[in-house]
């Protein structure tokens, strides 16, 4: 048996456009449900059902690219949505961004979409002339509403994938 391995993914996000920039990591949602408590007339607890689910912020870590193209593009992208003197984003500009999983054969196994995408935060970029050179990573965290897993021909028409 062939074991997964981290690296065989891709990210599509729209305000990105066409353009494939190297992705480092991501981390699929999870959730976390908060369950009801009950007790009976003997005082013994009972744990029930639950009253609301809680998705977890996907985080995207994205390589900086030698011109700063894709730190350009996020920035004013986030500009674009956002009043910069009060702080509000426009809720009109959530976004649906897509995940593929594969194979180590690069055969899709989860196609999934993220509806209702608001960034919650952009990390930012540290120079220093006296360190290692080593990558630049910007991290975009995304809030979202909702997910569903889509089958893999209808995401490959969704986001033009030869």
């Amino acid at each position: 048996m062939a074991l997964q391995q981290s690296s065989n993914f891709q990210v599509f996000i729209p305000f990105l456009g066409k353009s494939q920039y190297q992705v480092q990591s991501i981390e699929l949602p999870g959730l976390s449900v908060t369950p009801l408590e009950a007790f009976s007339q003997s005082s013994k607890r009972a744990l029930i059902g639950g009253d609301s689910i809680n998705l977890d912020p996907v985080t995207i870590e994205f390589v900086v690219d030698e011109k700063l193209e894709l730190y350009k593009k996020v920035m004013e992208y986030f500009h674009s949505i956002c009043n910069v003197n009060d702080g509000v984003i426009n809720p009109e500009f959530d976004f649906t961004c897509g995940i593929e999983i594969a194979d180590n054969l690069g055969i899709s196994l989860i196609c999934m979409q993220l509806y209702g995408c608001r960034i919650e935060s952009i990390n930012s970029l540290q120079y220093s002339s006296n360190q290692e050179d080593n990558e630049l990573i910007l991290s975009i965290t995304l809030k979202f509403d909702d997910y569903e897993f889509i089958d893999k021909s209808k995401f490959k028409e969704l986001y033009l994938i030869k």
